[in-house]
């Protein structure tokens, strides 16, 4: 593989949609081993668009999440991390909420919780000695 960045741009849609395809059929086939056929399609679903707008979509798309690409592009990406852990973060409290309210034990979303809330009070110690 080339260093080059035009090279590195017309090589990564063919990899995107064969990995999302993957990642689908593999979610896939837990669900289904547990039973739950509905759960299967929703993964197969999800996925498989996924792969074809990160392989086949505009070059954009693909390079506002990859950090690469001109100023606009690098901020469109900020923005869509920004927001994406935002919705990840408040799903994880309330969820956290929710399981202590309703079984008295934090459960996995602690954990979630937990794990987010360390890495974000490391970060705010080791990011500003980096730069």
């Amino acid at each position: 593989m080339s260093n080059h960045p035009e090279q590195r741009r017309r090589q990564r849609p063919w990899i995107l949609f064969p990995t999302s395809l993957t990642l689908g059929l593999i979610t896939a086939a837990f669900e289904l081993s547990n039973h739950r056929p509905g759960d299967a399609a929703f993964s197969l679903a999800l996925f498989i668009p996924l792969g074809v707008i990160l392989g086949w979509g505009k070059s954009e798309w693909v390079l506002a999440g990859s950090g690469a690409g001109d100023e606009r592009q690098r901020r469109i990406g900020d923005e869509a991390h920004k927001l994406s852990s935002m919705a990840v973060t408040t799903v994880a409290v309330f969820g956290f909420l929710w399981t202590e309210l309703r079984h008295g034990t934090y459960g996995p979303f602690g954990v979630i919780c937990s794990v987010g809330g360390f890495t974000y009070m490391l970060a705010l110690v080791l990011l500003p000695r980096r730069r």
